[in-house]
């Protein structure tokens, strides 16, 4: 039976490999959609990420910045909310009240037929003989 403070330890290690995952997968998602890395960017990502399946008003993830210790202005919060949702990283519902609610999209934008092709990166094509 695990003493509490092996559970502590074990809630700990978990902890740190959703960190170093963040920190690894999230850029290459970022970087598939056609969406440079910043700082900011990847903050805001790693908030919706932590809290999927819930919908995040901007406010929510602008306290939640707080709370972490990483202000953002809440108006670089919406421009990045918006080029993700325009490269397909995040949804975006409207509640009853006409609230914007963001959420982390699980399907990679690199591979989702849904996303025009203007929001994934160009493919390099392959001509066969006698096609330019």
């Amino acid at each position: 039976m695990m003493a509490e403070h092996d559970i502590g330890v074990a809630a700990q290690g978990d902890d740190e490999r959703l960190h170093l995952h963040l920190h690894l997968h999230l850029p290459v998602l970022m970087r598939r959609a056609g969406v440079r890395v910043t700082h900011s960017r990847l903050l805001v990502l790693q908030v919706l990420y932590r809290h999927q399946g819930e919908g995040l008003t901007a406010n929510d993830i602008y306290q939640r910045m707080l709370d972490i210790g990483n202000p953002l202005n809440l108006s670089t919060i919406y421009s990045v909310l918006q080029s993700f949702k325009l490269r397909r990283l995040v949804a975006m519902h409207r509640t009853s009240g006409r609230v914007q609610v963001f959420s982390y999209r699980s399907v990679s934008p690199a591979r989702d037929e849904s996303v025009p092709a203007a929001g994934r990166a160009a493919m390099p094509v392959e001509c066969g003989p006698g096609r330019p």
